[in-house]
């Protein structure tokens, strides 16, 4: 690009030369045209021509010489002017030629720093790739001589870690952090603390409670009264304490006739009282020996932790009851586990008690023993609730139900011959219900017509043959159909009854006994209650049906 802006240079510079060359030959022809004509005039002026046409002539040849002269001028200042813009042009070309010389030079300079500041950045670039690969092959390197290490170390402590946990008895569980510590000694007195601060906990279970109080609102319905809202709001107190095992249980219903709140509380298991008492390390047999706690130490601190979380869940509740719907509070202490002996699952009241918030409330709990605050209150303890022993609950949370009604005496408002057929429907539930009450079950009458086909539900509570009785009656002129015995087991199934029992002041029907046959059912007919009246209430009575009589449904058409 430089050579060529040099050779344009050289171009315009050659043609300035021979403009000016030619406008110098020009100015000399006219200079030697006129010295011609002047030296001609004089040549004529010496030779003597006539005056008048030497005057003539002198005259022409001087308006020709001026003419000349002018158009010579005319011609020279024009060759001067156009050699001046010529040299103007040349000297303005070459002017913008040199100035885009040394554009194209700083163009040239720019671009030339600019490739070398590019391979500055390239290298420097380069360089920082290489440093960095460095680096990442340094750390790398690092990296895997470190988890080498660390593996290393790992391999060490899981190999001392089992060989310390071979040295423990069979069956001995030890938290991670204990398994973790170096040295069998140390993890020995690591575990004998835990156990010491596990029985220390159940010690102060009561205390603990009792320091730090529940914190829940309460709920809008609680306030208002509703029997749904306190319900709801005591068994969300009582399923809210952090006591240290698995989050508690608890079913509650609240009676208003009577300002009376049951509990069914699920207890911890018994492992919460550690079987170990200790262990120590044998040197010389390099191994873990356990000293085991005493059975009735067991039991003894079992028991002793029942009974103050027992007083805990009382406390809390008359302690959250700020509105006092709570006149008397019952506790069943349960507990969900499998019967050693049956392999079955079974779930005894180990712990059960009644108290009155003024009984309660007067007790100063920080001073008390708990197993002694307990039977001061009559509660029901179990001898052995490590063997599950049960007791019996002051109130089966079971017979706690919305369909059970205030119980009438209708046995004793009867004359000495009444007549069952005369009674209204709701006296002769009440007559059945007060008859199995006489014969020694523990009886509850439902609502009129929100019975669910239950018209009495009786507790037998004997330990192996009791449990909960399903009891319809019907007094029917004609015989029962099966129909109805099949109602009554499908009502037992629901109510996980353990019987049902069918009373009628009629008969029932051979396929009603097939039906019943095999089943936990038994039918009593007219001549079997009015034997039952006789032998536990002493009431002769009678069924003799009025001539309109109709039976409340229709016949099933059983002979």
């Amino acid at each position: 690009m430089a050579r060529r802006s040099l050779l344009r240079v050289e171009f315009v510079a050659t043609l300035l030369i021979v403009l000016l060359l030619v406008g110098g030959a020009v100015t000399l022809i006219v200079w030697l045209n006129r010295r011609q004509r002047e030296a001609d005039a004089e040549r004529q002026r010496q030779w003597g021509a006539p005056s008048w046409l030497m005057s003539t002539g002198a005259a022409e040849a001087e308006g020709q010489s001026h003419a000349a002269a002018a158009e010579a001028e005319r011609k020279r200042q024009s060759t001067a002017a156009e050699s001046k813009r010529l040299r103007q042009a040349a000297a303005a070309d070459a002017e913008r030629r040199q100035a885009a010389a040394a554009e194209a030079e700083r163009q040239r300079q720019a671009a030339a720093a600019e490739a070398e500041r590019q391979r500055q950045a390239a290298a420097a670039e380069a360089e920082r790739r290489r440093a960095a690969a460095a680096e990442a092959e340094r750390r790398r390197a690092a990296a895997a001589r470190e988890e080498r290490l660390w593996q290393a170390e790992a391999e060490r402590v899981e190999q001392r870690r089992t060989s310390q946990l071979s040295k423990w008895p069979k069956g001995t569980t030890l938290d991670s952090h204990i398994a973790e510590i170096p040295g069998i000694v140390p993890q020995v007195a690591a575990q004998n603390r835990k156990i010491a601060s596990q029985v220390q906990r159940l010690n102060d279970l009561l205390h603990d409670g009792l320091r730090n109080p529940p914190q829940a609102e309460p709920l809008a319905l609680y306030l208002a009264g509703d029997p749904k809202g306190i319900t709801e709001y005591i068994e969300l107190t009582l399923t809210a304490m952090q006591l240290g095992t698995d989050s508690p249980k608890a079913r509650v219903v609240y009676l208003p006739e009577s300002r009376q709140l049951v509990v069914e509380y699920e207890l911890p298991a018994d492992d919460i009282v550690p079987k170990a008492k200790s262990y120590r390390y044998v040197k010389s047999q390099d191994k873990v020996v356990e000293t085991s706690r005493p059975a009735s130490q067991v039991n003894g601190l079992y028991s002793s932790a029942i009974a103050r979380l027992t007083l805990l869940c009382l406390a809390r509740i008359f302690q959250v009851d700020t509105k006092r719907h709570v006149d008397v509070a019952v506790f069943n202490g349960v507990r969900d586990a499998i019967d050693r002996r049956t392999g079955k699952p079974t779930r005894p009241c180990l712990i059960t008690v009644r108290t009155t918030r003024d009984a309660f409330t007067d007790i100063d709990l920080d001073q008390v023993d708990p197993v002694a605050c307990l039977k001061y209150l009559h509660a029901g303890i179990s001898t052995s609730p490590t063997e599950l022993a049960p007791v019996r609950p002051v109130l089966e949370f079971s017979m706690v139900d919305p369909r059970f009604i205030t119980e009438t005496d209708t046995l004793g408002a009867l004359d000495d011959r009444p007549n069952l057929m005369e009674l209204t429907s709701q006296q002769f539930e009440s007559l059945i219900q007060n008859l199995f009450e006489k014969i020694g079950l523990d009886t509850r009458q439902t609502r009129a017509s929100r019975d669910g086909g239950v018209d009495c539900v009786a507790y037998n509570t004997d330990p192996i043959l009791g449990g909960k009785v399903v009891i319809q009656a019907k007094r029917y002129k004609n015989t029962v159909g099966v129909s109805a015995v099949r109602d009554l087991f499908g009502t037992l199934q629901n109510e996980g009854a353990s019987k049902g029992i069918l009373v009628t002041t009629s008969q029932y029907g051979k396929a009603s006994y097939d039906f019943a046959k095999g089943k936990p059912i038994e039918l009593f007919d007219g001549t079997n209650l009015m034997y039952l009246l006789q032998t536990h209430a002493g009431i002769n009575a009678r069924i003799e049906p009025p001539d309109d009589w109709q039976d409340p449904e229709p016949d099933s058409g059983e002979p």
